[in-house]
């Protein structure tokens, strides 16, 4: 019928505008996380620098933690095998930065004749993540712990404070995507939650810490200064998000 041709025809402009509208949203995000990841970039290289302000420091860590969970989830969000996916990368992540500072604690062990440190972290790379996801959690977490009660001794053997903390992200990292439901949409909408909450979170604090505090370098430090505020403005033309607005992520649906 007539009624049902044009009704049809409707739908499909009406598609065609969601889609339109989703896409751009994405392309919106995607070039916050471009302009999030240039900043993270230039704060990393700038150590020295920022050292000066331990506040900083700690912001930046904050901030690198946003964005390892924030690519994590879109990894989730963009296809139905996203959460397999990302569940193995984060397990294989770990399991390589588990075993490395492993290795270091196990080798400072064996030669300060420490048996019960060795013992502790003595594995693998295969068996380091191996069994239950509860397993491996507090295994990785043993070692975590073995390595910082040890840590100013373990420079020589390359553990080091930095090493620890990317550990320390892995393991978040795996703790997160463990318990996402098997499911793809299940997946798919938990992922799209935690990503608004990962914008807003993001957006907040380098608004209110990270900004304020880098401020403090614009007449002792202006080439970083001019950097930061550089790599602050990176968001495509027309993409650009107010400070009050962070866009709804769409979820990617099961084929």
């Amino acid at each position: 019928m007539a009624g049902d041709g044009n009704r049809s025809s409707r739908f499909k402009v009406t598609l065609a505008r969601s889609l339109l509208f989703f896409a751009g949203m994405k392309k919106t995000l995607s070039a916050k996380l471009n302009s999030y990841l240039a900043t993270q970039n230039l704060l990393v290289g700038a150590k020295t620098t920022v050292a000066a302000v331990p506040a900083l420091q700690e912001a930046i860590d904050e901030l690198v933690e946003f964005i390892l969970e924030i690519n994590l989830n879109a990894k989730i969000q963009a296809s139905p095998s996203g959460a397999a996916a990302a569940k193995r990368d984060a397990l294989n992540d770990l399991g390589d930065a588990a075993f490395e500072v492993a290795g270091g604690v196990l080798a400072y062990a064996d030669k300060s004749g420490d048996a019960i440190l060795a013992a502790r972290v003595k594995f693998a790379r295969s068996t380091v993540v191996a069994g239950s996801s509860n397993a491996v959690v507090a295994r990785v977490q043993d070692i975590i712990d073995a390595a910082t009660e040890n840590l100013d001794s373990l420079a020589d053997h390359g553990v080091t404070n930095d090493k620890l903390k990317v550990l320390k992200n892995a393991l978040k990292a795996y703790d997160a995507v463990r318990v996402l439901p098997r499911s793809a949409i299940g997946a798919g909408a938990a992922a799209t939650k935690a990503l608004e909450r990962l914008f807003r979170q993001v957006d907040r604090l380098l608004e209110n810490q990270v900004d304020r505090l880098v401020w403090q370098f614009r007449a002792s430090t202006p080439e970083f200064y001019d950097k930061y505020q550089t790599a602050r403005s990176i968001v495509s033309a027309g993409s650009a998000v107010t400070d009050t607005e962070t866009p709804a992520v769409t979820v990617t649906k099961a084929a």
